[in-house]
């Protein structure tokens, strides 16, 4: 099975069979979060994956496009600007400075173009960051 993490070579190679099988993982999780009553927090969403396709410079797959459509987060929606003194490529961040930074607008003006106001992560300490995330929860 496909992580988020994994998949490097099948991301590289068929960006589209990759963006399908994440939405698989995250119609997965998004049904197993809706079966309960807990509160669940999303890294990641169904409009990363037409972000992704549209930096591709790939058609937003139907499968897509319908569960962006379809499945909707309640709640804010944040996202974590390109922050150049942090960013590190390593195994699982494979992404080079110029398009982690594409990649961020891309998936931005996805996020927007599905109906989302993303909330705009500031740059500051991971505890500052986990204040504002659970401030706006509450």
């Amino acid at each position: 099975m496909l992580s988020r993490n994994g998949g490097h070579e099948l991301r590289q190679q068929d960006p589209l069979a990759y963006a399908l099988e994440i939405l698989n993982l995250d119609i997965d999780n998004f049904k197993a979060a809706h079966s309960g009553s807990e509160r669940w927090l999303f890294d990641r969403g169904f409009a990363d994956n037409a972000g992704f396709l549209d930096l591709m410079g790939l058609p937003i797959a139907d499968e897509v496009d319908q569960a962006c459509r379809a499945y909707r987060y309640q709640g804010p929606v944040f996202i974590a600007p390109p922050w150049r003194d942090i960013y590190q490529q390593d195994d699982d961040r494979i992404q080079d400075w110029r398009e982690a930074k594409a990649t961020y607008f891309a998936v931005k003006a996805a996020w927007e173009r599905y109906g989302y106001d993303p909330v705009t992560l500031p740059k500051m300490s991971v505890e500052e960051r986990a204040s504002f995330v659970l401030d706006r929860l509450a």
